[in-house]
């Protein structure tokens, strides 16, 4: 990748365009399999009220992280630019607040959602409700002695993500399950019955392990997205033995039962040519969900589930995106620590009126081996029905020397104004909590400078430090030029905390 200062229009060869013509053949992906989720015994968290006195032993999230760092396949090179360009807008600061502390799991994974009266966050092994001036009013384990009791039929529950759905004004939440023996592996869904966490959720279990040729899998970092009829849970499958997560998968459920705490129908998709799909958070009444997964180092596949009120197909299309080269290695920061910045894979999505965003974290050039963001915008246009989807635009968001920026996660409001949350970290900084962001009147390709909201003192205690595993942003439901995000940060004592922030973009 070449970084560039201004925008640049490039014309592109003969055969660059046979690449971006092959690129955007629609693919249509068969359902591997239905079923149904019955809801367990609905739980009352005023049943809890208050509870924000958590004790947990320190231990590892999961196995250790079940493989090294997957390399992003080599596309074809292209002469598209990726331009890095500045413009003046910067997000109004408004209330902040610390979010969940160490808790004894190592990465937290937070995740936030926010309703009109509360914020819904979650970390690996816990939930807290907050209001929006940061007073917390409830906190709890999600493990099978906490708020998935009577689901959950292990102690070990992670990756949790949460969402608030502006469409049903419910929130959800989605978390995994995991055992080695005997083999265990489940997806966990609560949705409340209204637009306040504090009362009653359906809570649900789906089986996720998985056999393919003889050989079982088990389902490992959640993708969770949603439109007007429907939930899209996305994620990568492991083997029990051996090593090597070979493939993913995506579940596709029908929303109405969720809503009423009922029986749920649900169609399972496998993905044999990405990793690690990152299914939007569909933000307007649009009918599908629409996702977007890494390919290659030159294109980037979007996926679209439609028909999730009825019975849902899948079809996938591959966009030429800029050449990138992925960023190998860990991110140094003070007192000799290093963190995984998750650099083999898309890491988040957001959907609104025609638009997809997503991001990931890629290597600064083939000279300088430092980690930034990249981010896309693509039109779906008419796409699947007919049609191709376009990159919009795209651009990066660059550190100043020597710092690597990594971990992004974004959303985007009604009026097309766009934040990303991500991390920063040097040898000589510790990790800062930042954001970055454009308006919808903003140049093509520009994005505003870095916006630090929280910082460290010091580098992590442990110090090959599993970090994130990823950040969340949000929109308000309650005021459209408002979104919130989560950050992770480091205490004096070296253990993590999450710090929680909101800011305005007119």
């Amino acid at each position: 990748m070449r970084v560039q200062h201004t925008i640049l229009t490039v014309g592109l060869s003969l055969t660059s365009l046979a690449l971006m013509a092959q690129a955007e053949r629609t693919v249509e992906v068969p359902a591997a399999e239905s079923g149904v989720a019955s809801p367990l015994a609905p739980i009352d968290t005023n049943d809890f009220f208050p509870q924000i006195s958590v004790s947990m032993g320190q231990r590892a999230i999961r196995p250790a992280n079940p493989q090294p760092q997957r390399s992003i396949p080599i596309g074809v090179p292209n002469s598209l630019e990726t331009p890095v360009a500045s413009n003046a807008t910067t997000g109004a600061p408004g209330a902040q607040f610390p979010g969940i502390a160490a808790n004894g799991f190592d990465p937290p994974d937070p995740s936030i959602a926010v309703g009109p009266g509360h914020v819904v966050q979650v970390v690996n092994g816990e939930i807290a409700y907050f209001t929006k001036a940061g007073a917390k009013v409830f906190q709890q384990t999600l493990d099978h002695n906490g708020f998935f009791s009577g689901v959950a039929q292990t102690t070990f529950v992670f990756d949790p993500k949460v969402f608030y759905d502006q469409i049903s004004n419910r929130f959800f939440l989605v978390a995994l399950e995991f055992r080695q023996s005997p083999q265990n592996s489940a997806l966990l869904v609560a949705v409340s019955d209204n637009n306040n966490p504090i009362g009653v959720w359906f809570r649900y279990r789906i089986d996720a392990r998985t056999s393919r040729n003889g050989t079982f899998y088990w389902f490992d970092y959640p993708g969770f997205g949603y439109n007007k009829d429907g939930l899209v849970i996305t994620g990568n499958m492991f083997r029990f033995t051996g090593s090597g997560g070979e493939f993913a998968k995506s579940y596709a459920f029908r929303k109405a039962g969720f809503l009423t705490g009922t029986t749920v129908t649900f169609f399972t998709f496998n993905h044999d040519d990405v990793f690690t799909i990152q299914p939007a958070r569909t933000l307007d009444a649009n009918a599908r969900v629409y996702g977007t997964a890494i390919r290659n180092s030159s294109s980037i596949q979007v996926q679209a589930w439609s028909g999730l009120a009825g019975t849902p197909s899948l079809r996938t299309t591959n966009v030429t995106v800029p050449t990138f080269l992925q960023f190998a290695g860990r991110v140094p920061t003070l007192n000799n620590a290093t963190l995984d910045p998750v650099a083999d894979r898309m890491m988040d999505s957001a959907f609104r009126a025609g638009l997809l965003n997503s991001v990931h974290t890629i290597r600064h050039s083939q000279a300088v081996n430092r980690a930034i963001v990249r981010w896309y915008e693509f039109a779906v246009n008419t796409w699947p029905v007919s049609g191709n989807v376009t990159l919009r635009q795209r651009g990066s968001v660059v550190g100043p020397s020597n710092t690597h920026v990594f971990m992004p996660a974004v959303s985007r409001l009604a009026n097309g104004g766009m934040s990303i949350v991500m991390t920063q970290a040097s040898a000589t900084m510790g990790p800062r909590f930042i954001l970055a962001s454009r308006k919808g009147t903003d140049p093509l390709h520009t994005i505003g400078a870095i916006q630090t909201m929280g910082g460290s003192t010091r580098g992590p205690a442990v110090l090959n430090s599993r970090w994130g595993d990823y950040l969340s942003v949000a929109t308000d439901p309650s005021a459209a030029t408002r979104l919130w995000g989560v950050g992770q940060l480091v205490q004096p004592n070296g253990n993590w905390r999450t710090e929680i922030v909101s800011w305005t973009l007119p």
